[in-house]
């Protein structure tokens, strides 16, 4: 299966950080004095959190076997071999697939708080979950200094693209502790699907430690957070490079938005090209461009009846750059606009 659910990654932790009530009660942030408690405090969330995506996939899966579709089933391999349905494992393949959102986000957010509270020791972890309850109030000059001056996945920085890595790890292998209802293992993505879901999991998500306020969106891929990949696209493409690709295989999104001109002359054709090369050799699996200006976007939305033509890629698809919701519009705005 493909896509069969999305999992709020950003929410996990603040869960942990006691943000979360409805969800649980969260950590005892006094006792979390290391970074190393931190993490243990997050890996208990995210099992937490895997098994009841288990849960919810054994009631649905139980639920859709008894559906019994001839017509779907006879074209699958397997099924008439083995006389069952493609719903009740009779598929070669019979993987679960759930796609994590806000990856970027949740390596942001773990960074800042090891600098901030850790490293730097400016605050303790307790103080620091009062900031985010309250939507960053008061401390507007410490969430611009987070988002300006500390690492961030997207820019080619070791440190927060192995915590990015590191956390795609260790929720897969949590996942796969558990086996599905038909069978197969459960295999992790990146895409948020027409169905925006790093938009509408943005809309019910409180403030995060990257800066990110509530309400905003989490990162639209497995790309950075939106405006916090600042040092060019290849180290753009080399973090996610680093990523483990291999726990991703059924669909591991990068989107990117190019500056036009830099294929207005066969020089930059050719450059564009081996930047996509690049990519893919150093290990990377996907790559969509969006070949438009900031100024492009402006005037679609000042004139949206000259520019009903204007295609931009979103989350796993393209569409009209015109058809899409306010914020969504917004949020393609914002992403960082590579130049040569």
């Amino acid at each position: 299966g493909s896509v069969e659910g999305f999992i709020n990654m950003p929410k996990i932790l603040r869960t942990v950080l006691g943000l979360e009530p409805a969800l649980g009660p969260g950590t005892d942030l006094d006792r979390v004095t290391t970074f190393d408690s931190l993490w243990t405090a997050l890996e208990s969330e995210m099992q937490q959190v895997a098994d009841a995506v288990h849960q919810i996939s054994v009631v649905r899966d139980r639920q859709a076997a008894g559906d019994h579709s001839l017509t779907n089933s006879l074209v699958v391999e397997d099924c008439i071999e083995k006389a069952c349905g493609y719903n009740q494992g009779g598929a070669r393949y019979n993987h679960c697939n759930w796609d994590i959102v806000g990856i970027a986000n949740i390596a942001d957010s773990i960074a800042a708080i090891r600098k901030l509270v850790f490293e730097d020791q400016a605050m303790q972890l307790g103080e620091f979950a009062a900031v985010l309850r309250y939507d960053w109030d008061g401390r507007e000059l410490l969430r611009r200094r987070i988002i300006n001056e500390f690492p961030h996945f997207g820019n080619d920085d070791d440190g927060v693209d192995r915590l990015a890595a590191r956390i795609v790890e260790r929720f897969s292998d949590l996942m796969k502790r558990n086996r599905p209802f038909r069978g197969g293992e459960y295999l992790l993505g990146t895409l948020s699907g027409i169905e925006n879901m790093y938009i509408e999991f943005g809309r019910v998500t409180g403030a995060t430690p990257d800066g990110r306020k509530a309400g905003e969106p989490l990162a639209d891929s497995m790309g950075a957070a939106q405006g916090r990949d600042k040092r060019g696209i290849t180290a753009l493409l080399n973090s996610v490079a680093k990523l483990p690709h291999r726990l991703l295989p059924t669909a591991s999104t990068l989107n990117v938005r190019l500056d036009p001109g830099l294929i207005a002359s066969a020089e930059g054709m050719a450059k564009l090209a081996a930047l996509i090369r690049g990519h893919f050799l150093s290990g990377g699996q996907h790559m969509q461009i969006n070949m438009v200006s900031r100024e492009m976007l402006l005037e679609a939305q000042r004139n949206p009846e000259q520019n009903a033509d204007l295609m931009v890629r979103v989350a796993g698809y393209s569409a009209p750059f015109v058809s899409l919701w306010p914020d969504l519009q917004a949020e393609v705005i914002s992403r960082t606009e590579h130049r040569a």
